[in-house]
């Protein structure tokens, strides 16, 4: 999974993660058989429809979303270990694009212990 991270002013990493297809594909047929539980398709029980007919149902779009928010957290999670980053909020995620999956985050981090030469620094008394 090829991650590249960037630091911004003002206390932000912004983060590109790009999805190796296999495990978007893996992430699709999870969200197929999600899917399928949920909507009802004629002349098959319940998540039993294969996957071009949920497909076809439901829309590509749509499962793409499910796979998405399925394999989100995950990749977030790592991509943070793999780059050594100590996020203190929420991220802002943007899918940047879908062939091939490519997802950007803006992550709040701790801004930088850099006090400079404090000590030398001399108050006078009142």
């Amino acid at each position: 999974m090829p991650v590249t991270a960037e630091r911004l002013p003002r206390s932000l990493v912004s983060m590109e993660i790009e999805v190796e297809d296999e495990r978007l594909e893996g992430a699709l047929d999870k969200a197929v058989r999600k899917l399928s539980q949920q909507v009802r398709i004629p002349g098959f029980r319940p998540g039993k429809a294969p996957r071009h007919i949920v497909e076809n149902l439901v829309g590509r779009p749509a499962l793409l979303q499910e796979a998405i928010e399925d394999i989100l957290p995950g990749l977030y999670s790592e991509a943070l270990e793999e780059q050594e980053i100590d996020a203190i909020g929420d991220p802002e995620i943007d899918l940047k694009s879908t062939e091939p999956l490519v997802v950007t985050a803006m992550i709040p981090v701790r801004p930088p212990d850099d006090f400079g030469e404090y000590q030398s620094l001399r108050v006078p008394r009142a």
